[in-house]
């Protein structure tokens, strides 16, 4: 039932969202001391977002602030508390909702996936130029991807020659992190992440020649 309701919302909302997401812009304070309760939105398209979402790091005050959708989050994200209820602002604002992640650097291609189940574009984010997966949302019905010996190595030997794999690597073990805490739980997004890490482990193993 679960995966059931997954494929609804990646089907018939995911997409929709994204482009309400793509014509909202939010502007904020980069320090968490100078937010406030609520923010002003241009608000755009048919799915409006709900929310700004001011992610940080334990490690660091420094904020960004992403416009979202609550339900988008809340079906995906297991660890989310609810969201508070503000009252009383303006109707071109939307209520503020503070985060800490372990690595804010790598919520942008976790909040793209959550809202498409794109398992190519996450993994174009993480491995550029390598291709392993097709284009079409990723659902409950979706085989795991298989790959050839050959093209493993292959993909791995290109990771190497094109990209900095120790630094990539760091990357990676972020956002995993970052899922963890989130406690998203989309097989389809943990197939990627665990392929795109072990490239990379390959590829740190890789003759430099």
């Amino acid at each position: 039932m679960y995966m059931h309701f997954m494929d609804v919302i990646t089907r018939d909302l995911g997409a929709l969202a994204l482009q309400s997401l793509a014509q909202t812009f939010i502007a904020g304070p980069s320090s968490i001391s100078d937010l406030p309760s609520s923010l002003p939105v241009e608000i755009d398209g048919a799915f409006p977002v709900t929310h700004a979402l001011a992610i940080f790091s334990p490690a660091n005050v420094r904020i960004n602030v992403f416009p979202v959708h609550e339900t988008i989050l809340r079906v995906h994200c297991m660890t989310l508390l609810p969201f508070p209820v503000v009252d009383d602002i303006p109707e071109d604002h939307v209520p503020v909702v503070f985060l800490s992640l372990p690595h804010p650097e790598s919520y942008v291609p976790i909040s793209q996936y959550l809202y498409t189940h794109r398992q190519d574009v996450l993994f174009a984010a993480l491995c550029p130029g390598v291709q392993a997966f097709g284009h079409s949302p990723f659902l409950s019905s979706t085989p795991q991807v298989r790959l050839t010996k050959d093209l493993v190595v292959s993909a791995a030997k290109a990771l190497r020659a094109t990209r900095p794999v120790i630094e990539s690597m760091h990357y990676i073990h972020g956002l995993w992190h970052n899922m963890v805490a989130l406690g998203i739980h989309d097989d389809g997004m943990w197939e990627v992440v665990l392929l795109a890490y072990s490239l990379y482990a390959l590829a740190a193993l890789a003759p430099s020649h």
